[in-house]
């Protein structure tokens, strides 16, 4: 019972979800990073292929909905890019681990 109650706290804990800072910037130490990012960001196709790759890769069709209605802030597409590379990256170590 003590374990089914730890769970049962942690997920309420990882449902929770974190307020956005209005306020929030990223900040870069290369000014050529910085402009890329933005270039990026500010690209209506560029942003299109994020959540196309994000929910290939196994994220919610909610990030369609969210880019199509333009609800998805910079920090989604952000999070998207770097978990689906996180993601399609993982097989890959898997496999030479077991070389």
């Amino acid at each position: 019972n003590a374990v089914r109650r730890r769970l049962l706290k942690s997920n309420a804990l990882a449902t929770t979800q974190t307020p956005v800072k209005e306020d929030s910037t990223l900040e870069f130490s290369s000014p050529s990073l910085k402009e890329k990012i933005e270039l990026l960001l500010d690209s209506k196709a560029r942003r299109q292929m994020i959540v196309d790759k994000a929910t290939a890769a196994g994220y919610s069709i909610i990030w369609q909905g969210r880019l199509d209605d333009k609800c998805i802030t910079n920090g989604d597409l952000l999070a998207l890019g770097a978990g689906t590379s996180a993601r399609n990256s993982m097989p890959k170590v898997e496999n030479d681990n077991k070389k």
